[in-house]
Protein backbone atom coordinates (compact mmCIF):
# COMPACT_ATOMS: atom_id res chain seq x y z
CA UNK A 1 0.00 0.00 0.00
CA UNK A 2 2.88 2.31 0.68
CA UNK A 3 4.35 1.55 -2.67
CA UNK A 4 0.76 2.34 -4.29
CA UNK A 5 0.62 4.97 -2.34
CA UNK A 6 4.05 7.01 -3.12
CA UNK A 7 3.82 5.93 -6.68
CA UNK A 8 0.54 7.55 -6.65
CA UNK A 9 2.22 11.02 -5.66
CA UNK A 10 5.66 10.96 -7.05
CA UNK A 11 4.43 9.69 -10.89
CA UNK A 12 1.47 12.74 -10.74
CA UNK A 13 4.54 14.62 -9.24
CA UNK A 14 6.98 14.20 -11.81
CA UNK A 15 4.83 14.13 -14.46
CA UNK A 16 3.80 17.78 -13.39
CA UNK A 17 6.91 19.04 -13.03
CA UNK A 18 7.80 17.58 -17.10
CA UNK A 19 4.64 19.72 -18.23
CA UNK A 20 6.01 23.08 -16.49
CA UNK A 21 9.42 21.90 -18.03
CA UNK A 22 7.80 21.60 -21.37
CA UNK A 23 6.03 24.83 -20.89
CA UNK A 24 9.20 26.79 -20.04
CA UNK A 25 10.98 25.28 -22.66
CA UNK A 26 8.44 26.16 -25.02
CA UNK A 27 8.40 29.61 -23.97
CA UNK A 28 12.53 30.16 -24.47
CA UNK A 29 11.80 29.41 -28.18
CA UNK A 30 12.85 25.52 -28.58
CA UNK A 31 10.38 23.56 -29.93
CA UNK A 32 9.67 19.71 -31.08
CA UNK A 33 12.39 17.71 -33.70
CA UNK A 34 10.75 18.19 -37.06
CA UNK A 35 12.08 16.68 -40.05
CA UNK A 36 12.26 18.67 -43.10
CA UNK A 37 12.85 15.16 -45.03
CA UNK A 38 14.51 14.99 -48.85
CA UNK A 39 11.88 16.67 -50.29
CA UNK A 40 10.11 14.87 -53.31
CA UNK A 41 12.87 15.05 -55.77
CA UNK A 42 14.12 11.37 -56.86
CA UNK A 43 16.81 9.46 -54.15
CA UNK A 44 19.91 9.24 -55.63
CA UNK A 45 22.15 7.45 -52.31
CA UNK A 46 21.78 4.77 -50.15
CA UNK A 47 23.88 3.96 -47.02
CA UNK A 48 27.21 2.49 -46.63
CA UNK A 49 28.82 0.79 -43.92
CA UNK A 50 32.43 2.49 -44.82
CA UNK A 51 31.62 6.06 -46.55
CA UNK A 52 28.83 6.75 -45.14
CA UNK A 53 26.84 6.66 -48.20
CA UNK A 54 27.32 5.92 -52.00
CA UNK A 55 25.22 7.04 -55.26
CA UNK A 56 22.76 4.50 -56.71
CA UNK A 57 23.56 4.25 -60.65
CA UNK A 58 20.81 5.98 -62.66
CA UNK A 59 19.17 8.84 -64.46
CA UNK A 60 17.67 11.57 -62.67
CA UNK A 61 15.76 15.06 -62.95
CA UNK A 62 15.48 17.63 -60.34
CA UNK A 63 14.84 21.00 -60.08
CA UNK A 64 13.76 23.53 -60.95
CA UNK A 65 15.19 25.70 -58.24
CA UNK A 66 13.08 28.63 -58.72
CA UNK A 67 10.53 30.48 -61.17
CA UNK A 68 11.73 30.36 -64.72
CA UNK A 69 14.62 28.12 -63.90
CA UNK A 70 14.85 24.84 -65.86
CA UNK A 71 15.02 20.69 -64.64
CA UNK A 72 18.56 19.23 -64.64
CA UNK A 73 19.47 15.68 -65.53
CA UNK A 74 21.80 13.78 -62.99
CA UNK A 75 23.68 10.57 -64.75
CA UNK A 76 25.58 8.02 -62.14
CA UNK A 77 26.88 5.44 -64.16
CA UNK A 78 27.11 1.79 -63.39
CA UNK A 79 30.73 2.86 -61.11
CA UNK A 80 28.95 5.32 -59.40
CA UNK A 81 30.25 8.35 -61.11
CA UNK A 82 28.62 11.78 -62.67
CA UNK A 83 28.53 11.14 -65.92
CA UNK A 84 30.92 13.60 -67.82
CA UNK A 85 30.99 12.98 -71.51
CA UNK A 86 34.12 10.74 -71.25
CA UNK A 87 32.93 8.04 -73.11
CA UNK A 88 35.21 4.90 -73.46
CA UNK A 89 38.49 4.46 -71.86
CA UNK A 90 40.25 3.98 -75.64
CA UNK A 91 43.93 4.19 -73.72
CA UNK A 92 43.73 7.98 -72.82
CA UNK A 93 45.47 8.94 -69.84
CA UNK A 94 42.25 9.37 -67.05
CA UNK A 95 42.06 12.21 -64.65
CA UNK A 96 39.79 10.88 -61.00
CA UNK A 97 37.95 13.65 -59.01
CA UNK A 98 36.90 13.15 -55.82
CA UNK A 99 35.29 15.84 -53.51
CA UNK A 100 31.91 17.06 -52.81
CA UNK A 101 28.46 18.17 -54.36
CA UNK A 102 30.82 21.05 -55.63
CA UNK A 103 32.81 18.89 -57.54
CA UNK A 104 29.84 16.55 -58.36
CA UNK A 105 27.64 19.34 -59.91
CA UNK A 106 24.67 19.97 -57.75
CA UNK A 107 22.38 22.00 -59.19
CA UNK A 108 23.53 21.61 -62.93
CA UNK A 109 22.99 19.30 -65.35
CA UNK A 110 25.24 16.80 -66.73
CA UNK A 111 27.33 18.80 -69.48
CA UNK A 112 27.13 22.15 -67.12
CA UNK A 113 29.59 20.06 -64.34
CA UNK A 114 33.40 21.67 -64.46
CA UNK A 115 34.60 17.81 -64.55
CA UNK A 116 32.23 17.61 -68.15
CA UNK A 117 33.22 21.52 -69.02
CA UNK A 118 37.36 20.02 -68.54
CA UNK A 119 36.51 16.78 -70.75
CA UNK A 120 34.92 19.20 -73.49
CA UNK A 121 38.65 21.12 -73.14
CA UNK A 122 40.49 17.71 -73.12
CA UNK A 123 39.19 15.37 -75.37
CA UNK A 124 42.74 13.69 -74.75
CA UNK A 125 42.02 12.83 -71.40
CA UNK A 126 39.12 10.85 -69.55
CA UNK A 127 37.90 12.79 -67.04
CA UNK A 128 36.26 10.65 -64.18
CA UNK A 129 34.16 12.41 -61.80
CA UNK A 130 33.48 10.60 -58.10
CA UNK A 131 32.42 13.97 -56.40
CA UNK A 132 29.41 13.28 -53.91
CA UNK A 133 26.96 14.69 -52.02
CA UNK A 134 27.71 15.96 -48.70
CA UNK A 135 30.99 14.49 -48.38
CA UNK A 136 33.96 16.06 -46.67
CA UNK A 137 37.92 15.81 -47.03
CA UNK A 138 37.78 12.44 -45.04
CA UNK A 139 35.10 10.52 -46.73
CA UNK A 140 36.91 11.64 -49.73
CA UNK A 141 40.30 10.02 -48.66
CA UNK A 142 38.18 6.86 -48.07
CA UNK A 143 36.43 6.95 -51.21
CA UNK A 144 39.56 7.32 -53.30
CA UNK A 145 41.63 4.52 -51.36
CA UNK A 146 38.58 2.22 -52.10
CA UNK A 147 39.23 2.73 -55.64
CA UNK A 148 42.60 2.96 -56.02
CA UNK A 149 42.39 -0.85 -53.85
CA UNK A 150 40.00 -1.59 -56.71
CA UNK A 151 42.21 -1.22 -59.38
CA UNK A 152 41.83 2.22 -60.23
CA UNK A 153 45.20 3.56 -61.79
CA UNK A 154 44.52 7.30 -62.79
CA UNK A 155 47.11 9.39 -64.83
CA UNK A 156 46.53 12.12 -61.81
CA UNK A 157 44.38 11.99 -58.52
CA UNK A 158 42.47 15.43 -57.67
CA UNK A 159 40.57 16.54 -54.72
CA UNK A 160 38.22 19.31 -54.54
CA UNK A 161 38.25 21.50 -51.39
CA UNK A 162 35.90 23.61 -50.14
CA UNK A 163 36.33 25.68 -46.93
CA UNK A 164 32.96 23.57 -45.54
CA UNK A 165 34.97 20.08 -45.51
CA UNK A 166 36.49 20.94 -41.84
CA UNK A 167 32.92 20.47 -40.34
CA UNK A 168 32.30 17.55 -42.45
CA UNK A 169 35.61 15.57 -41.22
CA UNK A 170 35.08 15.53 -37.14
CA UNK A 171 31.46 15.01 -37.58
CA UNK A 172 30.76 18.25 -35.99
CA UNK A 173 27.69 18.34 -34.00
CA UNK A 174 25.61 20.84 -36.11
CA UNK A 175 26.80 18.79 -39.68
CA UNK A 176 24.95 15.67 -38.13
CA UNK A 177 21.87 17.47 -36.82
CA UNK A 178 21.48 19.16 -40.38
CA UNK A 179 21.97 15.59 -41.49
CA UNK A 180 19.38 14.12 -39.39
CA UNK A 181 16.55 17.24 -39.90
CA UNK A 182 16.99 16.98 -43.87
CA UNK A 183 17.08 12.83 -44.26
CA UNK A 184 13.63 12.67 -43.09
CA UNK A 185 14.58 9.60 -40.36
CA UNK A 186 17.53 11.26 -38.48
CA UNK A 187 20.18 7.81 -39.13
CA UNK A 188 22.28 9.20 -41.96
CA UNK A 189 26.00 8.21 -40.72
CA UNK A 190 29.16 9.94 -41.29
CA UNK A 191 32.50 8.59 -40.66
CA UNK A 192 35.09 10.81 -39.23
CA UNK A 193 38.52 11.65 -38.04
CA UNK A 194 40.16 12.68 -34.76
CA UNK A 195 44.12 13.08 -33.78
CA UNK A 196 46.13 11.07 -31.30
CA UNK A 197 48.63 12.13 -28.77
CA UNK A 198 51.11 12.90 -31.86
CA UNK A 199 48.78 14.77 -33.74
CA UNK A 200 48.26 11.48 -36.35
CA UNK A 201 44.91 10.96 -38.08
CA UNK A 202 42.76 8.14 -36.23
CA UNK A 203 39.57 6.79 -38.58
CA UNK A 204 36.46 6.21 -36.91
CA UNK A 205 33.27 4.13 -38.87
CA UNK A 206 30.38 6.10 -39.26
CA UNK A 207 28.11 7.77 -35.85
CA UNK A 208 24.95 9.64 -36.31
CA UNK A 209 23.26 12.38 -34.62
CA UNK A 210 21.49 10.82 -31.95
CA UNK A 211 17.79 9.45 -31.98
CA UNK A 212 15.83 10.12 -28.30
CA UNK A 213 12.47 8.77 -28.36
CA UNK A 214 9.77 11.44 -27.86
CA UNK A 215 11.42 13.99 -29.58
CA UNK A 216 8.41 14.94 -31.92
CA UNK A 217 6.73 15.28 -29.48
CA UNK A 218 8.17 17.32 -27.07
CA UNK A 219 10.58 20.34 -26.77
CA UNK A 220 12.40 18.76 -23.42
CA UNK A 221 13.98 15.95 -24.96
CA UNK A 222 14.89 17.24 -28.06
CA UNK A 223 16.75 20.73 -25.94
CA UNK A 224 18.45 17.52 -23.89
CA UNK A 225 18.93 15.30 -26.82
CA UNK A 226 21.04 18.61 -28.00
CA UNK A 227 22.52 19.74 -25.34
CA UNK A 228 24.15 15.61 -24.73
CA UNK A 229 25.30 15.76 -28.62
CA UNK A 230 27.24 18.93 -28.56
CA UNK A 231 28.58 18.26 -24.48
CA UNK A 232 32.65 18.16 -26.29
CA UNK A 233 31.96 19.92 -30.07
CA UNK A 234 35.53 19.26 -31.98
CA UNK A 235 37.82 22.42 -31.48
CA UNK A 236 38.75 24.79 -34.53
CA UNK A 237 42.41 23.39 -34.26
CA UNK A 238 41.46 19.43 -34.65
CA UNK A 239 39.24 19.86 -37.26
CA UNK A 240 41.97 21.82 -39.25
CA UNK A 241 44.62 19.05 -38.73
CA UNK A 242 42.29 16.73 -39.49
CA UNK A 243 41.51 18.34 -42.88
CA UNK A 244 45.63 18.34 -42.92
CA UNK A 245 46.29 14.81 -42.02
CA UNK A 246 43.41 13.49 -44.74
CA UNK A 247 44.95 15.34 -47.73
CA UNK A 248 48.02 13.64 -46.52
CA UNK A 249 46.55 10.62 -46.39
CA UNK A 250 45.47 11.13 -50.40
CA UNK A 251 48.71 11.71 -51.63
CA UNK A 252 50.47 8.67 -49.53
CA UNK A 253 47.76 6.35 -51.11
CA UNK A 254 48.24 7.86 -54.23
CA UNK A 255 52.01 7.64 -54.12
CA UNK A 256 51.68 4.25 -52.67
CA UNK A 257 49.87 3.45 -56.28
CA UNK A 258 52.25 5.61 -58.55
CA UNK A 259 49.39 7.90 -58.87
CA UNK A 260 50.64 11.39 -58.99
CA UNK A 261 47.83 13.98 -56.77
CA UNK A 262 46.91 16.96 -56.91
CA UNK A 263 44.27 19.88 -54.13
CA UNK A 264 42.49 21.83 -55.93
CA UNK A 265 40.76 24.86 -54.32
CA UNK A 266 37.57 25.51 -55.04
CA UNK A 267 36.66 27.63 -52.46
CA UNK A 268 37.97 29.00 -49.44
CA UNK A 269 37.64 31.03 -46.35
CA UNK A 270 39.51 34.40 -46.22
CA UNK A 271 43.12 34.48 -47.38
CA UNK A 272 45.51 33.20 -47.76
CA UNK A 273 44.79 29.65 -47.64
CA UNK A 274 46.24 28.11 -44.85
CA UNK A 275 46.93 24.93 -45.96
CA UNK A 276 48.82 25.80 -48.58
CA UNK A 277 52.80 26.17 -46.85
CA UNK A 278 52.41 23.09 -45.21
CA UNK A 279 51.12 20.16 -48.82
CA UNK A 280 53.26 22.33 -50.26
CA UNK A 281 56.79 21.57 -47.82
CA UNK A 282 55.62 17.63 -48.24
CA UNK A 283 55.17 17.72 -52.00
CA UNK A 284 51.61 17.77 -52.59
CA UNK A 285 50.69 19.93 -55.24
CA UNK A 286 48.00 22.86 -54.82
CA UNK A 287 45.80 24.03 -57.82
CA UNK A 288 44.61 27.34 -57.15
CA UNK A 289 41.31 27.64 -59.04
CA UNK A 290 39.34 29.17 -55.69
CA UNK A 291 36.60 31.82 -55.96
CA UNK A 292 34.06 33.17 -53.37
CA UNK A 293 30.22 31.67 -55.13
CA UNK A 294 28.14 34.83 -54.34
CA UNK A 295 24.27 35.49 -55.69
CA UNK A 296 26.10 36.11 -59.67
CA UNK A 297 28.12 32.61 -59.66
CA UNK A 298 24.77 30.70 -57.68
CA UNK A 299 21.53 28.68 -58.89
CA UNK A 300 18.77 30.74 -58.18
CA UNK A 301 16.83 29.26 -55.13
CA UNK A 302 18.96 26.57 -54.46
CA UNK A 303 22.62 28.24 -53.91
CA UNK A 304 24.70 25.74 -55.23
CA UNK A 305 27.70 27.03 -57.85
CA UNK A 306 26.34 27.49 -61.48
CA UNK A 307 27.07 26.83 -64.79
CA UNK A 308 29.37 30.06 -64.95
CA UNK A 309 31.22 29.00 -62.17
CA UNK A 310 31.61 25.85 -63.04
CA UNK A 311 33.16 26.90 -66.47
CA UNK A 312 35.74 29.23 -64.45
CA UNK A 313 37.06 26.00 -62.58
CA UNK A 314 37.24 24.24 -66.07
CA UNK A 315 39.47 26.88 -67.62
CA UNK A 316 41.51 27.14 -64.07
CA UNK A 317 42.27 22.99 -64.38
CA UNK A 318 42.49 23.17 -67.93
CA UNK A 319 44.97 25.81 -67.39
CA UNK A 320 46.62 23.69 -64.80
CA UNK A 321 46.93 20.22 -66.44
CA UNK A 322 48.68 21.71 -69.38
CA UNK A 323 51.74 21.41 -67.64
CA UNK A 324 50.93 18.49 -65.37
CA UNK A 325 49.45 16.67 -67.94
CA UNK A 326 50.61 17.56 -71.89
CA UNK A 327 48.62 16.69 -74.55
CA UNK A 328 49.51 14.17 -76.18
CA UNK A 329 51.88 14.49 -79.35
CA UNK A 330 52.78 18.37 -77.37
Amino acid sequence: MRGLLLAGVVVPSLAFAFALAEIAVRATGHAPWASRGAGMEPVMYEPDHVLGWHPIPGRRWYGPYAPGGHRVVVTVNPAGARETGAGAENGRPEVLLVGDSYTMGKAVADDETFAAGLQRLRPDLRVVNHGVMAYGTFQSLLLLEQLLRNGARPARAIYGYVFIHEQRNVADPSWLRMLAVHSGHGMVEVPYGTLDAANELVRHPPRAYPHWPLRERFATVTMLQDFFANLRPPSTTTSFLVTMRSMEAMADACREHGVPFSVVVLTEFGEPWPYRRELEQRGIDVIDCHQQIGPDLAVPGEGHPNPVAHARWAECLNHALAERLPRTGS
